[in-house]
């Protein structure tokens, strides 16, 4: 087993840049060049870890997202058919996978805004997800086995949903992909073994999810091989692996905030806010 290594991204003091480094113990941050990937990555100096702003740990391209990859989703008959979804163990069954843009990303601390529409405050809820950094270009790739090579870490990531638009947003565009619809942190740890971890969510101190990684279809190096076959992964996307069941009792509302943990991963927290109207 692989020692686990802890990268985070962040900024300094009232240095603007983001920067990299990989923790030392629990008091200093060794700054790296680059990210932790970059083949000429080194060590450039050491700062205490006290007072640094965390920024989300990766710098995709795109970001791959699986649907229905929890046992535990299929646990009700009545939302499989109304979801139209054929069950885990039918043959040649695979999660659905969709996008989610750049624009998504948001840092650790960083409010999810709640967007205003014609109707009022949309209906928002948030998921917690493991997620896959790549570290390496990836494309095709047969199986989970040949991922493990390509993948970086894993850190946690929020995959923010609102309702869908009037039943018609079948590509998800306008569900999952508005700006900060994806918290990501609060750190990328290298070496982790993600397989039977404890997940929840937490609203306000409120329980909506609880889980276990040991409950998906497709563990993380399989999804992040699934979605090599479907486009080419570049170094920093990221590659959500799923949510359990509780995901629509995960709403959200101004004043919230969401804290969404994988056991040894840490715990990923956001305020809610409201958009305010443009104009």
């Amino acid at each position: 087993m692989t020692e686990e290594e802890r990268y985070l991204r962040f900024r300094a003091g009232g240095d603007p840049r983001p920067r990299w480094g990989r923790r030392r113990g629990t008091a200093v941050v060794v700054e790296l060049s680059d990210a932790p990937w970059e083949p000429g990555c080194r060590e450039v100096g050491e700062l205490p870890a006290a007072g640094l702003s965390l920024l989300a740990p990766a710098q995709p391209t795109k970001i791959l997202a699986l649907a229905y990859n929890y046992r535990d989703l299929f646990a009700d008959p009545a939302a499989r058919t109304s979801a139209r979804e054929p069950h885990y163990t039918d043959p040649g069954f695979e999660p659905l996978v969709f996008l989610k843009g750049p624009n998504c990303l948001l840092d650790p601390g960083a409010p999810i805004v709640v967007p205003v529409v014609p109707q009022g405050a949309a209906e928002v809820w948030v998921e917690v997800e493991v997620t896959a950094v790549i570290g390496r270009r990836a494309r095709g790739l047969p199986d989970g086995a040949a991922a493990r090579a390509h993948v970086f870490g894993v850190t946690i990531g929020n995959d923010v949903t609102a309702l869908n638009v009037l039943g018609r947003d079948w590509h998800l565009a306008r569900s999952k992909s508005l700006d900060g619809f994806c918290p990501l942190g609060p750190e990328l740890v290298r070496g982790f073994d993600d397989a039977a971890r404890p997940l929840w969510t937490e609203i306000s101190g409120r329980r909506t999810q609880a889980s276990t990684t040991a409950n998906r279809v497709l563990d993380t190096y399989e999804a992040v091989a699934l979605a090599s076959r479907l486009m080419t992964l570049e170094p920093g996307d990221c590659v959500l692996t799923g949510t359990p069941g509780g995901a629509r009792q995960s709403l959200i509302r101004p004043g919230d905030v969401v804290q969404l943990s994988v056991d040894g991963l840490g715990t990923l927290e956001n305020p809610v806010e409201q958009e305010r109207p443009h104009g």
